[in-house]
C-alpha cells in the first residue's frame, strides 16, 4: 500500500509505534519477503515516523540508533546476479 503526502507522516508515526510495540525481531520476520523497492520505502516511513512522530523515547534517536536491527536488515540490500 501506497502512502503519499501528508499522510505519510502519520504512516511513519504508526510504523514506529508498532515496532516499540511488537519489537524489532517480529517486525523484521514480518519483512523476509520484501524486495529492495519495498526495503527503501519502509526505511523512508520509518525515519519520517522517527522525526516527525510523537513518541516521545525515541524522537532524538537515529533510525540506528532506535532499531539497530531494522536498521541492518533494510540496509542489506538484496543482490542480484546478471551472469
Amino acid at each position: 500500500m501506497k502512502v503519499y503526502d501528508g499522510a505519510g507522516y502519520d504512516h511513519g508515526a504508526v510504523i514506529v509505534d508498532l515496532i516499540e510495540r511488537i519489537g524489532e525481531n517480529i517486525f523484521i520476520k514480518s519483512l523476509t519477503n520484501i524486495n529492495n523497492e519495498q526495503k527503501q520505502w519502509i526505511k523512508g516511513s520509518i525515519e519520517v515516523g522517527l522525526e516527525y512522530g510523537n513518541n516521545p523515547n525515541l524522537q532524538t534517536q537515529s533510525f540506528k540508533e532506535a532499531f539497530p536491527r531494522i536498521y541492518e536488515f533494510l540496509n542489506n540490500v538484496i543482490s542480484t546476479n546478471y551472469n
